[in-house]
């Protein structure tokens, strides 16, 4: 989930994101208000806001009805990660 993505993109682990839901229904958005202290605390995040849209720069999520959004722009180098990403994806193309 969460932490999985933050790890896989190189997140340090002291930066706390914001996380952003898009598309949640009322049982999803009541489970996220009941445990939201617990949301933060295991997965390292900051506010918790329900949005239309995710922001650019941002890791998605997929789960049940829902889109999680990490806004991970101001806490990696995007280009960075574009360029590490590009070299595994050549790597894996060749082992193919």
């Amino acid at each position: 989930g969460i932490r999985s993505v933050r790890s896989e993109m190189n997140v340090p682990p002291a930066a706390i994101a914001p996380l952003m839901v898009i598309g949640a229904n009322t049982l999803t958005h009541e489970r996220l208000e009941r445990h939201a202290q617990a949301i933060k605390r295991l997965a390292r995040v900051g506010d918790i806001a329900l949005v239309d849209a995710p922001p650019k720069g941002s890791a998605q999520i997929v789960l049940n009805e829902a889109t999680i959004s990490l806004p991970l722009g101001s806490l990696i180098d995007l280009q960075a990660e574009a360029t590490r990403l590009q070299k595994e994806l050549a790597k894996v193309t060749e082992e193919i």
